[in-house]
C-alpha cells in the first residue's frame, strides 16, 4: 500500500513504541520518527536534562510544537513519548493527520523494562516496589487518553516484535479508510467509508477487540444480492457462519419478528462475548441493533449499511427499535454499534428509488446544520442523485459527520439531538395513516420536510426563499415534493399519529422546524390548524 497519512504510535513508557514502530515503518516502507529523539536532537539535550531544567510543564510544551511540525512532514509512523498525549492539543493534531496505534502492556511487564535501565525520569531513583506502584498511578491517570487509539495492540513478551509489527502492518490499509469517529467517552466507535472495503469487516471488528463468536443479520433481499460479502467474511469466521435473514420491508419490523431472531440466537448458542453483524438497511438494523440490546442483557454488535439511507442516518447514532400498530419505532433502545462500515459498492445493486430516497436524509443534515453542506449538494446534486462515486463518498462522510457530531453532544435525544428529526414528524405520521406501503421511508421524510417548511414559513421562522431552495433541491434529488394526484392527508388521523410521535410530549405535537439554512429548533404549541394548512403543501 501507498501510506497517505501519518502512523502515530500511543502507549505508556517501555510498551515498545520505538522498537516495533521502527518494524513497522519498514514494512510499510515510509521513514520512522520517534519523538524523543527528534527533541533530542533538536535542542541538543536529553529528555532527562529538559526535564530537570523545564520541568513536566515546560518540555510538554516542546512536545506538542513537535507534533505540529512532524504532522506537516509526508506519511511517516512517528513513536509519541508516554505523556504525548497530556497535551491539550494533542489529540486533535494526530487525530487530523493519521491514525493512531496503542500499545499497552501490564504494569508489570512495564515496571520489569524499565527497571534493566534507569533512564525514565519520571520513575528515576525508586525501588521496585514503589516502581511498580507509581506506574500503576501514572497509567490509571492516562488511561482514558490511550483508550482514544484508533486501535490497540499489547505489547506481551509472549509475542514476538515481529509479530506485533505484522499485525499492526496489516491493519494500518483496513483503518486508512476511517471516516470519523462518534466522540462518545468510553463508547466512542469509528466510522469506515470506502468503495470496496467490505472484505476488511472480520480484520476491523478483531482490531476494536470484538475476540467473540460472529452472527450476521441481514434481510432476504441484502442476501440474494450481496451474498458475496457474507461468503468473504467466511474465511475469517469460518463456513459455519450463522446468518439469520429477516423478511425485507418496514411491515416485518415488529416484536414477532425479532422473537425469531431471538431463537435463532439461542438455537446457535450465542454467549454474551458474542456480536451481530447487522447487514441490512434501515429496518434490518434498527432490529438487530434492539436484538444486540436486549440479548442476554446487552451484547455487542456492528453496522454494515446497505443502503443510502441507513449509511448516513441509521447506523450511526445508536438508535434502534421496532415498531407497533400505534406508532413507528415506539419500542426501542439506545444502544451503540462497535463499529460502522459503509462500503458504497454495496450501493451499486440499490434500485434507483430505494437509494434516492436515502437523499432526503442527506439534505436534512444541510437544512438543520451545515450552511456550506447544502449549498455543495445544490452544485452537486445531479452527481448525487445519479450515484457518481465520488459524490456518494463525499455526502456520505459529510452526513456522518454531521450526525456524529450532534450524537456526540446529545447521545439520548435530551435536546440538540431532536432536530436530526426534521420533516419525520409529518413523515411518520403519513406512513403510518398509509400502512407503511405507499412511501418509502425516504420519501416520506421529504414530504414530511416539503410540510415543515410550510409551517416554518407560515409561523414567520424563516423565508419563503429558503423554503423555496429547499423544496428544490429535494426535487433536483429525485424525491417527492407532492403527493400524487387527487391525494389528500386524512388530517384528524395525521394529527392523532403525530401526538403519539416521539418527540411528543404530555400527548401534545413538537416539531422540527427550519430557522435558517443550516439551523433548526424544536417548536411546541402548535394548534391542528396550522398543521392542517401546511399538509396543503404537498397535496397537488
Amino acid at each position: 500500500m501507498t501510506l497517505t497519512r501519518h502512523v502515530w504510535f500511543t502507549g505508556f513508557m517501555a510498551t515498545g513504541k520505538s522498537r516495533i514502530g521502527a518494524m513497522v515503518a519498514e514494512r510499510l516502507g515510509v521513514p520512522f520518527e520517534d519523538i524523543d529523539h527528534w527533541i533530542e536532537a533538536r535542542h541538543r539535550k536529553t529528555v532527562s536534562e529538559i526535564f530537570a531544567e523545564q520541568g513536566e510543564a515546560g518540555f510538554r510544551e516542546i512536545e506538542i510544537e513537535a507534533l505540529r511540525h512532524l504532522s506537516a512532514e509526508p506519511p511517516r509512523v512517528i513513536a509519541l513519548g508516554g505523556g504525548s498525549l497530556l497535551h491539550k492539543d494533542a489529540i486533535s493534531v494526530v487525530r487530523q493527520s493519521g491514525t493512531l496505534v496503542g500499545l499497552w502492556a501490564k504494569a508489570e511487564t512495564i515496571s520489569a523494562r524499565v527497571g534493566r535501565k534507569e533512564t525514565r525520569p519520571l520513575l528515576a531513583g525508586l525501588d521496585s516496589e514503589s516502581r511498580l506502584a507509581k506506574i500503576r498511578q501514572l497509567m490509571a491517570g492516562r488511561a482514558h487518553l490511550y483508550a482514544q487509539a484508533d486501535f490497540q495492540i499489547e505489547s506481551n513478551d509472549n509475542v514476538t516484535r515481529e509479530d506485533i509489527a505484522d499485525r499492526i502492518a496489516s491493519l494500518i490499509e483496513p483503518w486508512s479508510n476511517k471516516a470519523l469517529t462518534v466522540p462518545l467517552g468510553e463508547r466512542s466507535y469509528p466510522i469506515f467509508a470506502g468503495h470496496g472495503i467490505a472484505g476488511d469487516l472480520p480484520e476491523l471488528c478483531a482490531s476494536v477487540g470484538l475476540a467473540g463468536r460472529a452472527v450476521v443479520v441481514t434481510d432476504r433481499n441484502v442476501q440474494a444480492a450481496l451474498g458475496a460479502s457474507i461468503e468473504s467474511w467466511k474465511s475469517s469466521w469460518g463456513q459455519d457462519l450463522p446468518v439469520f435473514a429477516f423478511e425485507p420491508g418496514e411491515e416485518h419490523k415488529t416484536l414477532a419478528s425479532l422473537e425469531s431472531l431471538f431463537t435463532f440466537l439461542l438455537e446457535h448458542k450465542l454467549d454474551r462475548k458474542g456480536f451481530l453483524v447487522a447487514f441490512s438497511g434501515g429496518v434490518g438494523g434498527d432490529m438487530t441493533g434492539f436484538a444486540a440490546a436486549c440479548y442476554q442483557r446487552g451484547i455487542d454488535f456492528v453496522q454494515v449499511p446497505t443502503t443510502l439511507l441507513s449509511m448516513v442516518d441509521s447506523s450511526v447514532g445508536g438508535k434502534t427499535a421496532v415498531d407497533h400498530p400505534l406508532g413507528k419505532n415506539m419500542i426501542g433502545a439506545f444502544h451503540q454499534p462497535r463499529l460502522v462500515l459503509a462500503d458504497s459498492a454495496h450501493l451499486q445493486t440499490l434500485p434507483m428509488r430505494e437509494y434516492r430516497a436515502g437523499l432526503a436524509e442527506v439534505a436534512k443534515y444541510g437544512v438543520i446544520r451545515d450552511r456550506a453542506f447544502f449549498e455543495w449538494l445544490e452544485s452537486h446534486a445531479d452527481s448525487c442523485r445519479d450515484r457518481d462515486l465520488e459524490a456518494v463518498r463525499a455526502m456520505v462522510a459529510a452526513s456522518c459527520a454531521c450526525k456524529a457530531a450532534v450524537v456526540g453532544e446529545d447521545e439520548r435525544e435530551d435536546g440538540i439531538r431532536a432536530i436530526l428529526n426534521l420533516g419525520h414528524t409529518f413523515g411518520h405520521a403519513l406512513e403510518s395513516i398509509t400502512s407503511y406501503g405507499q412511501f418509502l421511508h425516504g420519501e416520506a421524510v421529504a414530504l414530511g420536510m416539503v410540510c415543515a417548511a410550510r409551517l416554518a414559513t407560515a409561523r414567520g421562522m424563516w423565508k419563503p426563499a429558503d423554503e423555496s431552495r429547499q423544496n428544490d433541491l429535494l426535487a433536483r434529488l429525485g424525491l417527492p415534493v407532492r403527493l400524487p394526484d387527487g391525494t389528500t392527508v386524512d388530517r384528524q388521523a395525521a394529527w392523532d399519529m403525530c401526538s403519539r410521535d416521539k418527540k411528543a410530549r404530555n400527548g401534545s405535537a413538537r416539531f422540527v422546524l427550519p430557522t435558517s439554512i443550516g439551523s433548526a429548533e424544536v417548536v411546541s404549541g402548535i394548534s391542528f390548524e396550522e398543521v392542517s394548512e401546511a399538509w396543503k403543501a404537498i397535496e397537488a
